[in-house]
Protein backbone atom coordinates (compact mmCIF):
# COMPACT_ATOMS: atom_id res chain seq x y z
CA UNK A 1 0.00 0.00 0.00
CA UNK A 2 1.41 3.77 -1.06
CA UNK A 3 -0.13 6.49 0.19
CA UNK A 4 -0.11 10.05 -1.98
CA UNK A 5 2.52 12.17 -2.69
CA UNK A 6 3.50 14.80 -0.21
CA UNK A 7 1.91 17.68 -0.76
CA UNK A 8 2.58 21.84 1.22
CA UNK A 9 -0.59 20.63 3.05
CA UNK A 10 0.35 16.72 3.67
CA UNK A 11 3.14 15.38 4.98
CA UNK A 12 4.46 12.02 6.14
CA UNK A 13 6.44 11.42 9.28
CA UNK A 14 7.85 7.78 10.29
CA UNK A 15 8.17 8.61 13.74
CA UNK A 16 6.14 11.02 16.13
CA UNK A 17 9.61 13.10 17.66
CA UNK A 18 10.85 17.11 17.28
CA UNK A 19 10.83 17.33 13.66
CA UNK A 20 6.81 16.07 14.05
CA UNK A 21 6.46 18.99 16.05
CA UNK A 22 7.80 21.70 14.40
CA UNK A 23 5.90 21.12 11.18
CA UNK A 24 2.95 20.81 13.23
CA UNK A 25 4.01 24.51 14.17
CA UNK A 26 4.21 25.69 10.15
CA UNK A 27 1.19 24.26 9.39
CA UNK A 28 -0.18 26.48 12.59
CA UNK A 29 1.21 29.30 10.65
CA UNK A 30 0.34 29.08 7.79
CA UNK A 31 -3.55 26.95 6.62
CA UNK A 32 -3.15 24.24 8.26
CA UNK A 33 -2.24 20.90 6.59
CA UNK A 34 -2.35 17.07 7.58
CA UNK A 35 0.25 15.07 9.28
CA UNK A 36 0.48 10.87 8.93
CA UNK A 37 2.37 9.51 11.33
CA UNK A 38 4.17 5.80 10.32
CA UNK A 39 4.62 6.28 6.78
CA UNK A 40 7.87 7.37 4.99
CA UNK A 41 8.55 9.95 2.50
CA UNK A 42 7.95 7.90 -0.47
CA UNK A 43 4.22 7.16 0.88
CA UNK A 44 5.15 3.65 2.08
CA UNK A 45 3.98 2.53 5.64
CA UNK A 46 6.41 1.88 8.34
CA UNK A 47 3.76 1.73 11.08
CA UNK A 48 3.77 2.89 14.72
CA UNK A 49 3.27 1.07 17.76
CA UNK A 50 0.12 2.94 19.29
CA UNK A 51 -0.87 2.12 23.21
CA UNK A 52 -3.57 2.82 25.08
CA UNK A 53 -1.75 6.48 25.81
CA UNK A 54 -0.57 7.65 22.72
CA UNK A 55 -2.26 9.85 21.14
CA UNK A 56 -3.10 11.50 24.40
CA UNK A 57 0.93 12.15 25.00
CA UNK A 58 1.35 12.93 22.03
CA UNK A 59 -1.52 15.97 22.60
CA UNK A 60 0.57 16.80 25.98
CA UNK A 61 3.81 17.12 24.48
CA UNK A 62 2.92 19.63 21.49
CA UNK A 63 1.14 21.52 24.06
CA UNK A 64 3.84 21.38 26.23
CA UNK A 65 6.77 22.45 23.38
CA UNK A 66 4.68 25.19 21.60
CA UNK A 67 3.84 28.95 22.70
CA UNK A 68 1.38 29.88 22.49
CA UNK A 69 0.09 25.84 23.13
CA UNK A 70 -1.24 24.05 20.36
CA UNK A 71 -3.82 21.74 20.57
CA UNK A 72 -3.91 19.31 17.60
CA UNK A 73 -6.60 17.23 15.88
CA UNK A 74 -6.12 13.60 15.74
CA UNK A 75 -7.68 10.87 14.84
CA UNK A 76 -6.43 7.30 14.59
CA UNK A 77 -6.46 5.27 11.10
CA UNK A 78 -5.32 1.86 10.66
CA UNK A 79 -4.21 0.68 7.47
CA UNK A 80 -4.32 -3.30 6.89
Amino acid sequence: MHFEKKSGKFEYKKPFDKETIESICAFANTKGGTIVIGVDDNGVPTGVDIGKETLQQWVNQIKQLTSPSLIPDISFRCSA
